[in-house]
């Protein structure tokens, strides 16, 4: 691990923070609580349902 990366939930391998994507995971009936998720956004796209709507500008 270096510095400047952070681990994806999908791949399990190190990327640069730059490139990941954070995943929040909010706790069911726990305000304020939630989880932080990395993931790159090639590996996001292929665990996706091709009809789940994604915003825009994610698209991008």
């Amino acid at each position: 691990m270096v510095k400047n990366e952070v681990l994806c939930c999908f791949s399990g391998k190190w990327i640069p923070i730059e490139a990941a994507t954070e995943i929040h995971l909010r706790i069911p009936r726990q305000e304020n609580e939630y989880q932080t998720l990395y993931v790159e956004k090639s590996k996001f796209f292929s665990h996706i349902v091709a009809s789940v709507p994604i915003h825009p500008n994610f698209l991008e």
